[in-house]
């Protein structure tokens, strides 16, 4: 299975300013290319992975990504958190993404506000390329930003009963089936990162909002394969967001379970394979 996707960042870097893609206003402009055949993230300024609602973009900055893959291959744009000035027509600060190469092409969306509010179901291209530009004004109000993945169509199979999902790479995201959309109910979601023996397993949880009592829905981390392994620190729910994990072996395994009443946004986080 593939994992959710690489990711172009560390955990130990807690936060990014991507000097290829940002300048200010009074700077000459400048565009990131990414190839995102083999899928990448990207993120706003000052963005906090630790940390997101520590986030604070810097004023008057403008970013711009050119995002392209492979002939053959779905481009598509997701956001695993959203924060930007809201104004009823966005023109004070926004997030516009064109369905092309740059921003002579079709306007596809401009966004501002809230995860929950605005931001909608992922973006798909027409073809093979998108244009993203990100503004912010020159005010004291910055909000957290984003961060947003480019590739091919998100996958989470750990939540169709057939095993875990199993993670190899040695860094990536992961996620609740439908982030940041509420999980479904009676949900029984697996994942497994197996690193190659001699590493061990880095955990690092950026969102955790599950229902609130531990007997409606709650995820269970395992220092091991499986859940015969000991468990790192018991159960974890509602907004209880486990710390940073370091596994003892090359292995974690987590269990999470929702029941058939109220759900929430679910979790995402990133991992990481390091030398024992």
């Amino acid at each position: 299975m593939r994992s959710l996707f690489v990711v172009i960042f560390f955990l130990g870097a807690l936060s990014v300013f991507d000097a290829d893609a940002c300048f200010s206003s009074q700077e000459p402009p400048k565009i990131r290319i990414i190839n995102a055949t083999d899928p990448q993230a990207f993120a706003t300024p000052g963005f906090n992975f630790s940390d997101p609602e520590g986030s604070a973009y810097p004023p008057d900055t403008i970013c711009q990504w050119s995002v392209f893959v492979d002939p053959g291959t779905v481009l598509q744009l997701s956001f695993f958190n959203f924060s930007v000035e809201y104004t009823t027509d966005c023109n004070e600060e926004s997030v516009t993404v064109y369905d092309g190469s740059d921003d002579s092409a079709p306007l596809i969306k401009t966004l501002c506000g809230e995860l929950g509010d605005v931001v909608p179901d992922p973006i798909t291209s027409n073809g093979t390329s998108l244009f993203i530009r990100f503004v912010s004004n020159d005010d004291d109000l910055q909000l957290k930003g984003f961060l947003a993945r480019v590739g091919y169509p998100l996958e989470v199979t750990a939540c169709d009963r057939t095993g875990p999902q199993v993670f190899t790479r040695p860094e990536g995201i992961f996620a609740t089936e439908n982030y940041p959309v509420n999980y479904g109910n009676n949900e029984l979601c697996e994942y497994l990162f197996q690193a190659p023996e001699g590493k061990v397993v880095h955990i690092h949880f950026s969102e955790f909002e599950l229902a609130q009592d531990c007997n409606d829905d709650w995820l269970d981390v395992y220092d091991g394969p499986s859940a015969a392994h000991g468990a790192f620190g018991g159960r974890f729910f509602a907004a209880m967001r486990p710390p940073k994990l370091v596994s003892t072996t090359n292995n974690v395994y987590l269990r999470f379970e929702s029941d058939n009443d109220q759900s929430n946004s679910g979790f995402y986080g990133f991992y990481e394979f390091v030398s024992a």
